[in-house]
């Protein structure tokens, strides 16, 4: 199946999980994979909130921000600059086409 969790789809599981503990306790029985290397993130945005949303993703022991993506190039540069970040990217099809990254957030 596409999900790789089971011949339930997902609504159908978090149905059933709601009925006996919740959601987020039936998530907890499927580990990380045992890989060393870590998730290359890109943040699309350099705003205000994406301060919060890097702190947030530092914390992820499986996941590194190596990119910046933002319309405004200098906003993205300034942040990337704050945060010891090297790529930066003016648009989202930039970003893609460079290919270095696994995930964008």
């Amino acid at each position: 199946m596409a999900g790789g969790l089971g011949d339930k789809s997902w609504r159908a599981r978090k149905v059933a999980t709601s009925r006996r503990g919740g959601f987020a306790d039936s998530l907890k029985t499927h580990s990380m994979p045992k890989s060393e290397a870590k998730t290359r993130v890109a943040l699309i945005g350099a705003g205000f909130i994406a301060q919060v949303h890097l702190q947030v993703m530092r914390r992820c022991a499986h996941a590194e921000i190596v990119a910046i993506c933002d319309a405004d190039l200098g906003r993205a540069q300034a942040l990337a600059g704050r945060h010891g970040i090297e790529q930066v990217y003016g648009s989202v099809s930039d970003l893609l086409r460079a290919n270095s990254v696994d995930a964008a957030h």
